[in-house]
């Protein structure tokens, strides 16, 4: 790593205060400071860590995406456009204003991009260091026409010097101008003591004391086979499932959606809801009572997944169908649960009859040995580095 301020001043920008991309910013920016850097988070006033309580500044100067559920599809998806806006000519402000040379992106992101980009290639061939965590490297989502969505996606990568990503991939980016990857590992996500015990949780929320648990976390997207957790556990005795977690986007299934197909199959009776935002301590109390964690993805899922992060500090196996990618690795390699090959009624019944004697023989330590937010930050710095090693060299 190379002496001097310029590569250890660094503007991360994230609009997004809660779900795994905030988390996992918060986690890289504690980081990246206790490697030496001098971090300042560009984020929204719901940013969820009080300035006092983290080692990084912040600017709470962003405007926060409109919460799901809360309009209807062409008013969100308006909203969001607005907020995409505003939020990168703050960015350019920040740096301009801040004399930033290294910014880094909390997630990468196309919508939009062929406006708010163009300003941020200039800066960038006037040396300014841009990267961008690539959480969700397959860019298959598709807003608006294919030949719109291939222009933001490369817009998107324009300006950036580096993508970092969580396992070996190839990035398409739509032009001849490619950009070879950082691998870079994601970190387990430390939580604070339960403050309850397991049986009053369970009593709290009306589970039979006597009952396993298998959780369902996180963003009700419809890639994660909701459905099929509420069917697959309501055909295996002795088990209930919590849904926790925060809506859908508008066009995806909705919660009410969800209670009411489990009352259409009788299964009413195995499922327990906590809808919405899961604070740390909620998660923490969710986690410690669950005996599994459901995570029955689409094969189109080969990203890195925030909830595996949450789950290695409690140790509760997974259950996972997914393509090739780090959440399958984890499970696969590490013993860390079961993959199943598809996220059918049967084969999530068949893991949840078995998760028990697979968990035995997890290696939770050697998981998270080789999986810190220490390494993260060395890795990203020294990519600053060379950035500005080559700069000085022209």
């Amino acid at each position: 790593m190379a002496n001097g301020n310029k590569p250890r001043r660094i503007l991360h920008f994230c609009p997004l205060s809660t779900g795994g991309v905030a988390t996992n910013a918060h986690h890289q920016a504690t980081a990246l400071v206790e490697a030496g850097a001098d971090v300042t988070l560009l984020c929204s006033p719901e940013w969820s860590h009080a300035e006092t309580e983290t080692n990084y500044r912040q600017v709470r100067k962003l405007t926060a995406p409109p919460k799901h559920g809360q309009s209807s599809r062409i008013l969100s998806r308006f909203r969001t456009a607005r907020s995409i806006l505003a939020n990168h000519r703050q960015c350019v402000r920040s740096i301009r204003d801040g004399a930033y040379a290294n910014v880094l992106f909390a997630s990468f992101t196309e919508y939009l991009a062929p406006v708010w980009a163009p300003v941020l290639r200039r800066m960038s061939n006037q040396g300014v260091w841009f990267g961008a965590m690539c959480l969700d490297p397959v860019r298959d989502y598709v807003v608006g026409p294919k030949w719109w969505h291939r222009w933001s996606v490369k817009n998107g990568y324009s300006f950036l010097s580096d993508a970092f990503v969580h396992h070996p991939i190839e990035l398409e980016t739509f032009s001849s101008r490619s950009i070879e990857p950082t691998v870079v590992p994601h970190g387990e996500y430390p939580m604070p003591p339960p403050s309850c015990s397991s049986a009053e949780l369970k009593r709290e929320l009306g589970i039979p004391d006597s009952d396993n648990v298998a959780l369902c976390y996180g963003h009700l997207r419809d890639n994660k086979n909701l459905k099929t957790s509420i069917e697959a556990v309501a055909a295996t005795p002795g088990y209930s499932l919590v849904v926790a977690g925060s809506e859908a986007a508008p066009g995806q299934i909705q919660s009410s959606d969800y209670v009411r197909f489990a009352k259409e199959i009788d299964a009413e009776s195995s499922v327990f809801w906590k809808i919405g935002y899961q604070t740390d301590q909620d998660t923490s109390n969710l986690f410690q009572m669950s005996d599994c964690i459901l995570l029955p993805y689409d094969s189109s899922f080969v990203s890195a997944s925030g909830v595996l992060f949450i789950a290695v500090p409690f140790e509760v196996p997974l259950i996972a169908s997914c393509g090739d990618g780090p959440l399958a690795a984890a499970v696969q390699d590490y013993g860390l649960g079961i993959r199943i090959p598809k996220p059918t009624i049967t084969q999530v019944s068949q893991a949840l009859k078995s998760v028990d004697e697979v968990a035995e023989s997890a290696r939770w330590n050697d998981f998270r040995h080789e999986h810190s937010y220490d390494r993260n930050a060395e890795l990203l710095l020294d990519r600053i580095a060379v950035f500005h090693n080559l700069q000085n060299q022209e």
